[in-house]
């Protein structure tokens, strides 16, 4: 029966973000209190500890008086890009050819999947991805955009993208004063190897008591209650009545964020190559 025991997996350290590995350990800390296993109880407490110090050192920048001025530049950049797709749309509806032939040739960039999902992205990659946009649509679709007569419109785009730039830049500049690098390394490391011994004791109960109920017992969801329910999200936890089914939850949510990952780092590397494609090698270098 040794294949039918079900093991907590381990998750891709190497590749989240920190703000997807502190989304993952907050949302497995949920979990947690929510099944009430007091088997469980130290290994939590530890994970949550440091989790809690992660936390405090990547997050100085909240307290930050540059952070408001971000989410702000942020914004703005976000409605000249919704603007550029409204404008297109607005083309590909017009009376004249010229205009609707102009708005398909740009609207072939703009569906383009090195831009999906362009405002969704984290706020440097959608700096890079912005930038990337506005030099194809300036070089390759010039004429395109002298018959919709969008030069201005991209002008104050890329003021928009250069401001939220140099905001965000010195934001993180005071962020990098607060906590150094190596502080962070290690605030994450720690909570990473407090993750691998909850996972193992976690893994171990499983196998040990298959069939072991858990002290909430009436099964449903909860809002998150316990020690890390009010800095989550509102979404409802799925109450666990057995090890291997808090496994399933979790692993389930492991296997989410590994696949969300896994898509962003693939069209990080179609926006770079795109971007290496266009930029032209200097032969003195």
């Amino acid at each position: 029966m040794k294949n039918s025991i079900v093991v907590l997996k381990n998750y891709w350290k190497d590749r989240l973000t920190h703000d997807e590995a502190q989304e993952l350990i907050t949302y497995i800390i949920r979990l947690s209190f929510a099944a009430n296993f007091a088997e469980l109880n130290v290994v939590l407490a530890e994970l949550q500890r440091t989790l809690t110090k992660f936390k405090a050192t990547i997050h100085p920048i909240e307290k930050s008086d540059l952070t408001n001025d971000v989410r702000a530049f942020n914004k703005v950049r976000n409605k000249y890009v919704a603007g550029v797709y409204h404008y297109v749309q607005f083309g590909l509806r017009h009376y004249d050819p010229a205009m609707v032939a102009a708005a398909e040739k740009i609207d072939v960039v703009l569906h383009d999947p090195a831009y999906n999902h362009l405002r969704q992205n984290s706020y440097d990659r959608a700096s890079g991805k912005i930038k990337s946009l506005l030099k194809e649509l300036n070089t390759n679709c010039a004429d395109a955009v002298a018959t919709l007569n969008l030069s201005a419109y991209l002008q104050q785009l890329e003021s928009a993208n250069q401001a939220f730039c140099d905001t965000y830049n010195a934001r993180n500049m005071s962020k990098a004063n607060n906590s150094t690098w190596k502080e962070i390394r290690e605030a994450r490391t720690a909570m990473e190897n407090a993750f691998d011994l909850y996972r193992k004791q976690l893994s171990l109960l499983a196998e040990l008591n298959p069939s072991n109920t858990s002290a909430v017992g009436a099964g449903g969801t909860t809002g998150g209650t316990g020690a890390s329910g009010t800095e989550a999200s509102a979404e409802n936890i799925p109450v666990a009545q057995t090890y291997a089914e808090l496994i399933t939850y979790i692993n389930d949510r492991i296997d989410r964020i590994t696949a969300a990952a896994k898509h962003r780092q693939t069209m990080g590397r179609k926006a770079k190559k795109k971007d290496d494609a266009t930029i032209p090698v200097n032969e003195e270098e």
